[in-house]
């Protein structure tokens, strides 16, 4: 289940296989603005999933695509190992970052800045 405590206003989450973006957030649930249709709604918290870090969400947030000895590897302000494993910033690694909006939060700590996602 997602905690109320570990989201930001401008989080991405998946709801039913529709991605939203969080408008406010209480400590029962969120209001959130669908990006499919545009449409805002306040729904409880533990209706959500997290979207994991994959490749594509990873292409999707600006990092760009190399090849690695046995697989892609990913660049941004951050680095991934080539196998997805772990995640590096500025050589320095980054533990339990699994899902999309750690990543914006951890982002945003660090720079002082939204990280761009393109859906």
């Amino acid at each position: 289940m997602i905690k109320s405590n570990g989201l930001r206003i401008g989080n991405y989450l998946d709801f039913g296989s529709r991605i939203c973006i969080i408008e406010a957030i209480d400590k029962q649930g969120v209001e959130v603005k669908f990006l499919d249709n545009g449409e805002e709604e306040w729904i409880d918290l533990y209706l959500f999933t997290p979207i994991p870090i994959t490749k594509e969400i990873l292409l999707k947030c600006g990092f760009s695509k190399f090849k690695g000895d046995n697989s892609d590897c990913f660049l941004n302000d951050f680095e991934t190992s080539c196998n997805m494993e772990l995640l590096f910033w500025k050589g320095t690694e980054i533990k339990n970052i699994k899902h999309l909006h750690q990543l914006q939060n951890l982002y945003f700590a660090l720079t002082g800045k939204e990280i761009e996602i393109k859906f």
